[in-house]
């Protein structure tokens, strides 16, 4: 089969296999730049990128032969430029979803630092930037839950069942009406998610907060008030065990909803 698929390839005109290589990339590219823990392991580099990406789209090159050799000759040159924003476009839109327990924990670490007074650590953000402490903290705990489950073959079907549902030669796929409804369920999903995971901190901090105030209007002279960052910073520091247990049992529910729920999403054609 090998040596069969290799004389295919030997036969192929170059404008072809350059169309091929092109079209068949740059979705699994696109996953690649959305998906945050993708995106961390290979931080900048571009080209580390793109080899993978080649190498995850060698079954999709194969399967896409014949559908891409009639593009060629039967497409405009506009369009064959066209689809290839709009593979990347889908690959990114595929990424982004599926890092939605990373953008969940994130809200909830951001929304814990801000009310802790901490608006910017300095800290380099694998994603560009720079991040806060705890929101840092427990993207790297879901991610450890993440790699210990290992989901990632489960991740990269789904992208790979995509073809299924929008194939390389469609210009513009046909959204059905609930697509809509749908990524709004699984943005909500999310952010319910991320202020769930928020409110035991938070309640603890505000709490804190509060027995500071009143301690300081009892003892105006004492200066009490300007103990509440070190007040609340020890809270956090007390709770983080606790925190980073609940978070590491929660988290594979957390990523198996998500996939659950991307698997819904690329099902929308099925209604």
């Amino acid at each position: 089969m090998g040596a069969a698929l290799l004389d295919v390839l030997t036969q192929t005109p170059l404008e072809t296999m350059f169309v091929l290589l092109s079209i068949n990339t740059l979705r699994m590219l696109g996953f690649l730049y959305g998906f945050v823990p993708m995106y961390w392991g290979m931080m900048q580099s571009t080209i580390l990128r793109v080899n993978l990406a080649i190498a995850l789209s060698l079954p999709v090159m194969v399967a896409n032969l014949s559908v891409v050799s009639r593009l060629v000759d039967e497409s405009t040159p506009l369009t064959l430029a066209l689809l290839g924003p709009k593979e990347f476009a889908i690959g990114l839109g595929l990424g982004a979803l599926a890092s939605s327990p990373f953008a969940a924990v994130s809200y909830a670490g951001s929304i814990i630092d801000n009310f802790r007074g901490e608006s910017d650590s300095g800290i380099p953000s694998p994603t560009g930037g720079s991040t806060q402490t705890t929101p840092l903290l427990y993207m790297v705990i879901i991610l450890a839950v993440l790699v210990n489950l290992d989901i990632f073959a489960e991740v990269f079907s789904l992208v790979y069942s995509s073809y299924q549902i929008w194939n390389v030669n469609d210009l513009l796929p046909a959204f059905p009406q609930i697509t809509g409804r749908r990524v709004g369920d699984f943005l909500a999903s999310s952010l319910r998610t991320g202020l769930l995971l928020a409110m035991p901190v938070f309640l603890l901090l505000a709490l804190c907060e509060l027995s500071v105030i009143v301690a300081a209007r009892l003892g105006r002279k004492m200066g009490l008030y300007d103990l509440a960052f070190m007040s609340k910073n020890l809270v956090m520091i007390i709770t983080l065990p606790l925190i980073a247990t609940i978070l590491v049992m929660n988290s594979p529910d957390l990523l198996e909803k998500s996939i659950d729920a991307l698997q819904r999403f690329l099902s929308i054609y099925d209604e």
